[in-house]
């Protein structure tokens, strides 16, 4: 029973959007690129190693977050009403399907 009530679950088209999949080359990230991309979605890839990327025709640029010249933190503490909205987010239903995840809302201190 389970089986068929979730074959008609993943039964959609993504055709017309566009995803950006950081860490696209190898693992998890190029899985996902490889589903979106099954769906019909224009997958842009962003990756340290480029030349890892699998021909299949998604758009291929190098990124590397690691640097921290490659951010722009804000350089100052979050506003109350900036952790609240996040607070907020996390709240609605459009967060329903969050869980087990971080939130960070802190300027990009974290990535320095």
């Amino acid at each position: 029973m389970t089986e068929t009530r979730s074959a008609g679950l993943y039964d959609f088209t993504l055709a017309g959007k566009v995803a950006v999949v950081t860490g696209g080359a190898s693992g998890i990230g190029a899985a996902i690129a490889d589903a979106y991309a099954a769906k019909g979605v224009t997958v842009v890839v962003l990756d340290r190693a480029v030349e890892a990327v699998q021909p299949g025709g998604a758009a291929v640029y190098r990124c590397d977050v690691r640097r921290p010249q490659g951010a722009d933190p804000t350089h100052r503490f979050a506003l109350p009403e900036e952790i609240a909205a996040a607070a907020v987010f996390l709240a609605s239903d459009a967060a329903a399907m969050v869980n087990g995840a971080d939130l960070v809302v802190d300027g990009g201190y974290t990535i320095r």
